[in-house]
């Protein structure tokens, strides 16, 4: 009798939706990405398409290393995300659309049943190109929102020639969802959000990479990450 199949525990995302704009805690972004993979693999095993997608709170906290362990708690997070608002940029055009990840949700005696809304399909199916592929088991340690976002940003690029990722620090912030005016200072962005990336994908995930300042005179306007092989 022959070994079952092990299916890799990984998430198939368009670059578009990595580089998307939205605001999610740390419990928020690992629901989500939890049971995104959860979607693209019920429809794998099934040969078809469904916005629809029902698993086990248990497993999705095995999963990603969640602690949600009341109805309440569960609840909360699905309320949470139903209301969260994602910029997406449109899939080969400079336009752009706003939306909801999930239009309805259920949760029952330990069961989740989500309905993600029709916009989310062409970013997590039928992906030939432009995509980034990552294990769960790289954020399930991480203890950051911003950690995770910056891993799913350097990931898309960790094969690629430069091996280099640039940011303006405002574009970075913007894409890391932190609302106007919360770091003030650059020191404080530094301290609480890169130098904690830094330290937590470097030790907890599949990425190593350094972290470089550019400057016009004594202001920090740039974020060079360059990503080791």
């Amino acid at each position: 009798m022959g070994k079952a199949e092990v299916l890799p525990i990984s998430l198939k995302q368009h670059n578009y939706f990595i580089e998307a704009k939205y605001r999610l805690t740390l419990v928020e972004k690992k629901f989500l990405v939890g049971v995104a993979f959860f979607w693209q693999r019920q429809c794998e095993q099934a040969g078809q398409y469904s916005n629809e997608v029902t698993l086990s709170a248990s497993e999705l906290c095995r999963l990603t290393g969640l602690s949600l362990e009341s109805t309440r708690l569960f609840q909360s997070a699905i309320k949470k995300l139903m209301s969260k608002v994602i910029t997406m940029k449109h899939i080969g055009t400079k336009a752009s659309s706003l939306f909801h990840f999930f239009y309805l949700g259920h949760y029952n005696n330990g069961l989740l049943q989500l309905y993600f809304v029709d916009e989310m399909r062409p970013f997590f199916f039928d992906l030939s190109r432009e995509f980034t592929i990552y294990g769960l088991d790289c954020i399930k340690q991480l203890h950051s929102e911003y950690s995770i976002r910056i891993f799913e940003l350097l990931k898309q690029y960790q094969n690629t020639k430069s091996q280099r990722r640039v940011f303006r620090v405002e574009e970075l912030m913007q894409l890391l969802g932190i609302e106007q005016g919360k770091y003030h200072r650059y020191s404080d962005f530094k301290r609480k959000v890169l130098n904690v990336a830094y330290r937590e994908c470097n030790a907890k995930t599949d990425i190593r990479f350094s972290i470089e300042e550019r400057r016009q005179g004594k202001r920090v306007t740039e974020i060079v990450f360059n990503i080791e092989t």
